[in-house]
């Protein structure tokens, strides 16, 4: 079972938010021309024996996108979008990106998936607050973004889009039927939740 946490004061939060057109085109190209200059790896999945591939819970490829002068206006982008929801939703005290974003790959051919998870837990997974999934290709078929809060309800799928929600929120990635869904997500962190 996945790390649990909620907040208390949770009730008056909406789930998640989006914006769209956060990258356009050209620049989804050339965030994916940076990926392709990183080693990818098969994504874990946490547990009680520590991080291991699960491919019942997990199948996708991850890559990990440093913060770098190449990268930065990438950091700067995301930034922006995380406060302006932040500030006009959940409030919470943010410190900034204490990780490198993460590039990842659900291939339709493998039926690539991330079931019910949440992106907190122990170590310095504690400190996440909110979490971006930003959609770099739409020319898949499944993969839809669901939030168990609110049923199964879906994100938008629009390639540029941003999604941000409290890293708490309990989501998944549905099996991606056909195509390549590939995404860039990243962790805006902060003093552990209390």
């Amino acid at each position: 079972m996945p790390y649990l946490i909620w907040p208390k004061q949770r009730a008056h939060w909406p789930n998640w938010a989006w914006q769209d057109d956060v990258f356009d085109a050209d620049e989804r190209a050339r965030i994916q021309s940076l990926g392709e200059q990183l080693a990818r790896e098969h994504a874990l999945v946490g547990g009680q024996g520590g991080p291991a591939v699960d491919e019942a819970w997990r199948i996708s490829e991850v890559s990990w996108l440093p913060w770098t002068p190449d990268s930065d206006w990438i950091h700067q982008r995301l930034a922006e979008v995380a406060q302006a929801l932040n500030d006009r939703f959940w409030h919470c005290d943010l410190a900034g990106f204490a990780e490198p974003l993460q590039l990842t790959r659900y291939d339709g051919g493998r039926r690539g998936h991330y079931d019910w998870h949440q992106d907190v837990g122990d170590g310095h997974l504690s400190i996440r607050k909110l979490s971006l999934v930003t959609l770099l290709t739409d020319d898949f078929e499944g993969g839809e973004l669901e939030f168990f809060a609110d049923r199964g309800t879906a994100a938008p799928m629009r390639a540029g889009t941003t999604v941000v929600f409290p890293s708490y929120e309990f989501h998944r990635v549905k099996p991606v039927t056909a195509g390549l869904r590939q995404s860039l997500v990243a962790w805006v962190s902060g003093p552990s939740w209390r």
